[in-house]
């Protein structure tokens, strides 16, 4: 049986919202949104007490593991975003996202190697603990 939503054009079925939000989907999505605020939170504290005239390590959470722990939280928010709607569309966008940062992390990562005094040879690109 379907319902018209507030007046609008178009309609929902009735229990769409419980049903949604009885989706277990929902709830991995919030959890993965969460992680994805929190690395982003931290990195821009990071990077402001970092900020100085000459480059520095960036230390503390993520920071401890990866190079580019924001590049991190993207890769989870868009695969939070695939695992809920599940569709070809959020995967193409997806699988984007995984092909333009990856290799952007990477050359981060190199550069950071490169330029900054004493960084952590085990701090990996993207993906803690694997690359």
């Amino acid at each position: 049986e379907f319902v018209n939503n507030s007046g609008s054009s178009y309609s929902v079925p009735r229990g769409f919202l419980f049903e949604y939000l009885a989706n277990p989907n929902y709830f991995g999505e919030l959890i993965e949104w969460a992680a994805f605020y929190l690395i982003t939170q931290n990195y821009a504290t990071e990077f402001v007490n970092n900020s100085g005239s000459s480059y520095s390590v960036p230390r503390g959470f993520l920071f401890e593991y990866l190079a580019n722990p924001n590049y991190f939280g993207e890769l989870i928010e868009w695969a939070a975003f695939y695992l809920i709607t599940q569709n070809y569309a959020t995967l193409s966008f997806l699988i984007w996202v995984i092909a333009n940062l990856v290799p952007r992390a990477k050359s981060n990562l190199d550069w950071n190697r490169k330029h900054i005094p004493n960084y952590p040879k085990d701090r990996k690109a993207i993906i803690p603990f694997l690359y």
